[in-house]
């Protein structure tokens, strides 16, 4: 017979509480056995795109520093690991509560209680992650020698709730989603204020940035295909990467086509209301155009050449590419031709990605109407010079590219400065009105070559658009 009812098994700690705000902690500690076998890391592979909070951990650090510290020190000591309590779905209501000690008044004594978990909850670092891994390892390698004086450890724990989410004598609903969105947020905080964190990392869990929240809907919301958009391992493309592009570019093109609201978009959007209200303002209707950043970024994106090829290519050479966080393994003849493709053309790096985006956006934006029949229009004209070999990474004396976006040795250049300039020449190349001569003088000043070069582009480029 089932029971029912029945109050749920809890883990206990002796802890400390104190608040920051709206943040509440518990500070405690427990042994390396606990740590290594009741604690554990987000398991991504198996988290939604919005649910990825942490950074990847080194394990080469974690086995060549870290863990032979703790084994060879007898002066040893890690900062407390910092963890939340995630629960599996969003059906469970309550996992925590905290009983406060009294004295023989009955008075609370200031903080000092016994924190209750349930035992359905998992206890997830949140940051220490190369420190937990190494504890987890130390206690993998002598837990069949208990005496080993290097496993005498007591690991210093600090537990983080927000707005005391999952308190059983408050019960919620979607406590799994709340959790998320509010650990997520304080990660970022951390990291931002404590140590550095790539950027990368950051525009995956910082909202107070609002083209961030924009950048993940897309893929959130499967807009933008995740599995071609980098978000792992740096801002760049490596040579054999199998992404089409880097989530970064995403955001700057987010950026470039709502660079007119720059001021009001440039605030920190600390509050949920907030970060909605400009939701809708600008992402799920844009002031301005008849088109959409949810709609129209991911067409530029994946409704053109570059996409489409980059795409074929990984198909006619059976190149899958696997979820991230975890990395894709190409042989050594997929990676050749990985690598030749991005050697041959720019809209396959990520300065060129930029500089196609925007231009299309720029053109897009000179329109008497700014609707998708116009921005397919634009789009149509940058797969003519892309299919024409107008985009090429050759480095040629045709080419105005070559000393502006890239060397004689085909090195990319990332600077802001001639990104811009480039998209200035592509742009008109699809029929901007931006003043020539400007352009012409920039380039002079740019590169060593003669004006005369970008000239000629934009006579070819109108030749194949006429």
């Amino acid at each position: 017979m089932k029971l029912k009812n029945v109050t749920p098994s809890f883990i206990e700690y002796h802890a400390l509480r104190g608040s920051y705000g709206r943040v509440t902690y518990f500070i405690t500690k427990t042994s390396l056995r606990d740590v290594a076998e009741n604690l554990t890391l987000a398991p991504q592979a198996t988290l939604s795109f919005s649910e990825r909070i942490q950074r990847l951990v080194n394990t080469k650090r974690v086995e060549e520093e870290i863990v032979p510290y703790l084994k060879e020190n007898e002066l040893r000591f890690f900062n407390a690991l910092i963890c939340i309590l995630l629960p599996d779905n969003d059906e469970l209501q309550g996992f925590w509560d905290f009983d406060d000690y009294k004295d023989e008044n009955g008075h609370s004594i200031d903080g000092l209680g016994k924190l209750k978990i349930t035992k359905d909850v998992a206890r997830v670092v949140l940051d220490g992650q190369h420190r937990f891994s190494a504890l987890e390892l130390l206690w993998k390698s002598k837990r069949h020698d208990t005496t080993d004086p290097s496993l005498a450890i007591e690991v210093a724990l600090v537990f983080v709730v927000v707005d005391e989410i999952g308190k059983t004598t408050h019960p919620q609903k979607g406590l799994r989603t709340k959790t998320i969105g509010a650990v997520r947020n304080l990660f970022a905080v951390l990291n931002k204020t404590a140590r550095s964190v790539d950027k990368t990392t950051l525009l995956l869990i910082d909202d107070s940035d609002i083209l961030n929240v924009m950048t993940r809907s897309l893929v959130e919301q499967k807009l933008v295909a995740e599995l071609y958009v980098k978000w792992t391992g740096g801002e760049n493309l490596q040579p054999t990467d199998p992404y089409f592009t880097v989530i970064t570019v995403l955001k700057d093109a987010i950026s470039f086509y709502l660079r007119d609201y720059a001021d009001a978009l440039d605030i920190e959007c600390g509050a949920e209301p907030e970060r909605q209200k400009l939701m809708r303002t600008y992402y799920d209707s844009t002031p301005g155009f008849e088109v959409a950043v949810k709609e129209a970024i991911p067409f530029v994106f994946q409704n053109t050449s570059p996409f489409g090829q980059w795409k074929s290519l990984l198909q006619k050479h059976a190149i899958q590419i696997t979820q991230q966080p975890d990395s894709t393994q190409v042989t050594r003849s997929q990676g050749k031709l990985l690598e030749k493709a991005r050697s041959e053309n720019l809209c396959f790096t990520v300065a060129g990605q930029k500089m196609f985006f925007r231009s299309i956006i720029d053109v897009f934006k000179q329109q008497r109407r700014r609707d998708i029949k116009a921005l397919r229009s634009v789009a149509k004209n940058a797969e003519i010079l892309f299919n024409n070999g107008l985009l090429s990474r050759k480095y040629e004396s045709n080419n105005p590219f070559g000393d502006l976006l890239f060397d004689a040795k085909g090195r990319m250049f990332w600077a802001e400065g001639p990104v811009d300039c480039a998209r200035k020449i592509f742009a008109i190349a699809l029929g901007s009105t931006a003043n020539r001569q400007a352009v012409m003088q920039e380039y002079n000043g740019r590169t060593d070559k003669n004006a005369d070069v970008i000239k000629e582009y934009w006579q070819r480029s109108e030749r194949l658009l006429q």
